[in-house]
């Protein structure tokens, strides 16, 4: 499977798109044949990714929406699910449902990442894309303070960097949009100077 993934990636597109079906029919099978397999909730995961890739968002939505729920909600790639389904709502202009799925999320997960050494790096990417999330719905000052929280309790991690430049970028679009206000408020008739 993973051998395929990759080749994807290099493929010509009708290739890409023979090879993507394909990957998900294996993973399809594996649900199918092994549905107790702890293996099942990854190929899920998987599966979802190969239908985004294929741009079918309704089936990678569908399959994303399972962890939502238990008995998928209490697996180990739940919290990778929640950031994958939040990124897709992201890019159909759902920020604020994405933004609420992952405040759940990391209710749900955050503590219990940061305890797991092999998913620690998890808990600062679900913090970090729900700060994305909180600002993509225009919360500047709201998303601003997660991203600060990002940056300063994951001091570490790849995503601190990154939240510090988006904490700064909020700064800067809030002012921006209260420059444009004053600026407004100024050029109209009869605007006094105070």
């Amino acid at each position: 499977y993973c051998q395929q993934k990759m080749a994807v990636q290099l493929a010509d597109p009708a290739d890409r798109t023979n090879r993507l079906n394909s990957a998900r029919q294996a993973l399809e099978r594996i649900t199918a044949q092994f549905p107790t397999s702890a293996a099942v909730p990854a190929a899920i995961l998987e599966r979802a990714n190969c239908s985004i890739d294929l741009n079918d968002t309704g089936t990678a939505l569908n399959e994303l929406n399972k962890f939502k729920q238990d008995p998928l909600k209490s697996t180990a790639v739940a919290p990778l699910a929640f950031i994958r389904l939040a990124t897709l709502l992201r890019s159909q202009n759902k920020a604020a449902e994405a933004a609420t799925l992952l405040a759940d999320g990391r209710a749900s997960y955050e503590a219990a990442l940061a305890n797991d050494a092999s998913r620690a790096a998890w808990a600062p990417l679900l913090a970090y894309h729900h700060a994305l999330a909180v600002k993509d719905t225009g919360k500047l000052v709201d998303a601003q303070k997660l991203f600060e929280a990002v940056s300063q309790k994951y001091t570490a991690s790849a995503e601190a960097a990154d939240a510090a430049w988006r904490s700064g970028q909020c700064r800067r679009e809030d002012a921006v949009a209260r420059l444009q206000l004053a600026i407004a408020a100024a050029q109209k008739p009869g605007a006094k100077p105070e």
